[in-house]
């Protein structure tokens, strides 16, 4: 039986264009930023690692492909899951910049215990950013390869709707 995603090339376009441009944003230091601007920034590139995953599974349905295509979505779930975490740990941040007052109300905490937890959640989220920037480092690599494994498997025709879709504005 020959099973065919007849949309496979354009879900493949778009997962590699939405893993670039989530590559771009990791250039930017994240801790530069103020707590609740860097939380912004996490969800935009949460979107992005979702868009990459949604895709991913998308140009695997119903398709033969390869099993590597399957170890890539398990590293961008992980990837999703650090970043998470990492907004997690700047919402926290944010929510004692803004108010400590209840913490050493409710618990009769002295403030420099408080800040010292919010400086330990930010020491927190720098170690996972520089670990999940460490596993894309080693991703990429992979990745470009399998992207052009995938692309040379394509056919002529399918690889004209890739580059289309790939080369277009979203």
């Amino acid at each position: 039986m020959n099973r065919r995603n007849i949309n496979r090339p354009v879900y493949l376009a778009r997962r590699d264009k939405f893993y670039l441009k989530a590559l771009e944003r990791l250039d930017m230091d994240l801790f530069d930023l103020p707590a609740e601007q860097r939380h912004t920034e996490l969800e935009r590139t949460i979107e992005l690692f979702n868009e990459i995953k949604e895709n991913s599974v998308n140009a695997m349905r119903r398709a033969e492909h390869d099993p590597k295509e399957d170890n890539f979505l398990r590293c961008i779930e992980l990837v999703i899951d650090s970043f998470e975490a990492v907004k997690i740990l700047s919402g926290y941040e944010t929510l004692l910049a803004h108010d400590k007052s209840f913490i050493n109300q409710f618990l009769g905490e002295n403030i420099n215990n408080v800040d010292e937890h919010e400086h330990s959640a930010q020491e927190v989220a720098k170690y996972i950013i520089k670990w999940t920037q460490s596993l894309l480092a080693k991703v990429t690599g992979r990745f470009e390869k399998l992207k052009k494994d995938n692309f040379n498997f394509l056919s002529d025709e399918d690889k004209i709707r890739y580059q289309l879709m790939l080369t277009r504005n979203e």
